[in-house]
């Protein structure tokens, strides 16, 4: 993933890939989860994975989950850390300047 995400040919924030973007999977699939990884060890694993469970159950079905929604649900669910920490990553644009090792080696305190 570190190498991938350094070279990416973008520098499209993952809320905003489309579609067409080179960088799609870059930023849909490996960023994603790296952010993914990092808040289960911030925020705890039965913590991230109650709230994915009731946001997925909340919004299956409809065309309403939204980044905006998204963030909203973590600030509820999480907190006011957890909505920076996601907020910050998924509108982050450059990512040369995000340490990945930080990013995933990091325990919330």
């Amino acid at each position: 993933y570190h190498k991938d995400i350094k070279n990416s040919k973008t520098r499209t924030a993952i809320a905003e890939t489309d579609a067409n973007s080179p960088d799609r999977y870059v930023n849909r699939y490996e960023k994603a989860s790296l952010v993914f990884y990092g808040a289960e060890k911030r925020f705890g694993s039965s913590n991230l994975f109650a709230f994915l469970k009731s946001y997925y159950s909340e919004y299956k079905g409809t065309r309403k989950a939204t980044t905006k929604n998204f963030l909203k649900g973590v600030k509820v669910s999480l907190g006011e850390k957890a909505e920076k920490y996601f907020s910050d990553l998924l509108f982050q644009k450059d990512w040369s300047s995000v340490d990945l090792d930080w990013l995933v080696e990091q325990k919330s305190k």
